[in-house]
């Protein structure tokens, strides 16, 4: 009890001192005005170590569309007043205008704006990761202690010098004097990966990342690295706004920099432009997906903290997480220099809230395969989930054959099965593309499960509306079914032979009783024409030879169906009850052979006639 109440007392002091943090923090926001805001907003972010309950959130509002002038007399005051009615405590906020390249990429192809193509101009060394000294190499200053000669491509490598004197790195990690230029384009520089001599090149990150065997990747010391900002961000809303006849359309996107995770695309057509900032600030709101990290995973439930919690003080709060809230899980797995070795969604999996005190959060986990979220912990693993964002009016689930997106399963049936009753019902089936529309219901989550003949193939929870397209990649059982369908036939034709082979057996003994040994004999002789052990044996084993599977399970599944067929074969099927027979005809004075026909003297001359 003691030790009890000191851990409760230490507890409730924590959470006192926070909590005086976040007030003194809340108080230092709403002193400023909106003028002091909106120039704070210009000036770096000052990284401040504060509890990851209270620690507000770093955005970044990128705006494409609008020029300087505009944006800092316009839009920045109307827009920061209206985020600041939810985010005042929560967001360290800055917005400015999105750099020329990034807004030609964002009217090109909005959608497509994903951290790959932002990042696609980082310029960063690759190195082959069998080199000898790969181990060794984390930061860019071991390439120049380990590496004798980088290739480039000269345009490029000036450019990058130059972005490396703007950022106070003039020397470039000392890596300039092993700079070893190649004739041609950088497409000719890329080539070179492929040429055992060559150790490390100067590449755009895009291009890097499509070398084959992939590279090693060490960050450079750059202005105007798009990987830095992530890096020093926690969300990055990315806005365009498009000037129409008349109206303007505006397009908003969210980006969750630690998970490198684009949210969907919020689209709206506005009429009256002095609406504009405060038409943005409802849509970044409407974007933001609040996050939990997860810290103790287990196999069902999972214990978790909300982002900045301490400072939420309405449960409405965009921010806010309640109980019955539905969240999607996403994970970093980082190598030893900080890059993800993997980052993303944990597809078909989403956690729902069943317990919430202040920022602390029990979840329970529902997958489409076990230890969906279980590994090893270590720091390098970061294990969260963000709020969903069901923005669609449906879901499209296609599925398609492993491995393979060009072979459709066609006519699979889809169930549901209800979480809380734990009944089935049918939802429909897939059509020719193996597509299926999932329609959003009172639940936000939708427990799906595949079937095809009698095997349940996969299980899938859907949220409909967060994103447009599912695609599941399942291990096909159409020749599975072939092979069902086909040992079905054998089995009812084993069913079959047993019941004929009894009937027999029983008259063949009820003549053997009266006496009646010329009808047992010739009842005998049907019963041996009738399929035998060896017969359906060797037909199943060419057949078998005809129905193969490249997939591991499934051909496995197929064998079982085999073996259990033949262990029928053995137990039902076999030379006993013919031997039985022809022991008891023999025993009560009967003869179990047929004797010769004599031959037709009409029919064929003797020798003599000859």
């Amino acid at each position: 009890m003691i030790q009890s109440h000191s851990r409760s007392r230490r507890n409730m002091l924590t959470r006192s001192a926070l909590w005086s943090v976040s007030l003194m923090f809340a108080f230092h926001l709403a002193s400023q005005t909106p003028a002091s805001i909106a120039q704070d907003a210009a000036a770096p972010i000052e990284e401040v170590k504060l509890p990851w309950d209270y620690d507000p959130y770093k955005v970044m509002i990128w705006v494409a569309g609008v020029d300087s002038d505009t944006l800092d007399s316009e839009w920045k005051t109307p827009l920061l007043s209206y985020l600041d009615r939810d985010f005042k405590s929560l967001w360290r906020t800055e917005i400015v205008q999105a750099p020329a390249g990034l807004a030609a990429v964002a009217k090109r192809n909005f959608a497509g704006t994903e951290y790959g193509v932002l990042t696609a101009d980082d310029p960063v060394m690759v190195m082959k990761r069998d080199h000898p000294n790969a181990a060794r190499i984390r930061l860019p200053s071991d390439v120049t202690a380990n590496i004798k000669e980088i290739l480039v491509e000269q345009s490029h490598a000036d450019s990058v010098v130059k972005r490396a004197i703007e950022a106070g790195n003039p020397e470039l990690h000392g890596m300039i004097p092993k700079f070893t230029p190649v004739p041609g384009d950088l497409f000719q520089l890329q080539k070179r990966w492929s040429e055992k001599e060559t150790e490390v090149m100067l590449l755009p990150r895009g291009m890097a990342l499509s070398l084959k065997p992939q590279p090693k990747l060490i960050e450079l010391d750059v202005s105007g690295r798009m990987g830095e900002l992530f890096s020093n961000y926690d969300k990055i809303f990315l806005v365009l706004v498009e000037q129409e006849t008349m109206n303007t359309k505006l397009s908003v996107r969210e980006f969750d920099c630690l998970m490198r995770l684009p949210g969907p695309v919020m689209t709206q057509t506005v009429v009256d432009s002095t609406t504009l900032p405060t038409t943005v600030g409802r849509m970044v709101t409407d974007a933001f997906a609040p996050v939990i990290r997860l810290d103790d995973v287990g196999d069902k439930v999972t214990e978790g903290r909300i982002r900045a919690g301490g400072l939420i003080m309405d449960p409405a709060s965009p921010a806010a997480f309640n109980k019955g809230d539905w969240v999607q899980p996403v994970m970093r797995k980082n190598e030893r220099t900080g890059e993800p070795q993997m980052v993303g969604i944990i597809d078909w999996t989403y956690l729902i809230i069943t317990e919430q005190e202040e920022a602390r959060v029990k979840l329970e986990m529902h997958s489409g395969r076990a230890g969906a979220l279980k590994g090893q912990r270590n720091s390098r693993t970061i294990r969260a989930a963000l709020k969903i964002r069901p923005v669609f009016e449906n879901t499209t689930l296609r599925l398609h054959a492993k491995g393979n997106s060009q072979q459709p399963l066609v006519g699979y049936d889809v169930y549901e099965k209800s979480i809380s009753a734990g009944t089935y019902d049918f939802v429909g089936q897939t059509d020719w593309d193996g597509r299926l529309l999932i329609e959003k219901t009172a639940s936000p989550l939708r427990l799906l499960y595949v079937k095809n003949g009698g095997a349940v193939l996969a299980r899938l929870p859907v949220v409909p509306g967060q994103s447009k397209l599912e695609v599941a990649d399942l291990v096909g059982d159409d020749i599975r079914l072939q092979a069902e369908a086909y040992i079905r036939g054998v089995q009812n034709a084993i069913i079959d032979l047993v019941a004929i082979r009894t009937l027999f057996a029983s008259s063949i003994r009820s003549n053997i009783k009266k006496g009646n040994f010329a009808k047992a004999l010739e009842q005998l002789d049907k019963l041996r024409k009738e399929p035998s052990y060896e017969k359906l044996a060797n037909d199943m084993a060419l057949k078998q030879n005809t129905i193969t599977s490249r997939n591991r399970s499934e051909q496995a599944k197929i064998q079982n169906m085999f073996a259990e067929t033949r262990t029928l074969l053995v137990k039902h099927i076999n030379p006993t009850i013919v031997r039985e027979l022809e022991s008891e005809l023999t025993a009560a004075g009967g003869s179990t052979t047929t004797a010769a026909p004599i031959p037709n003297a009409s029919a064929a001359p003797s020798d003599a006639a000859r």
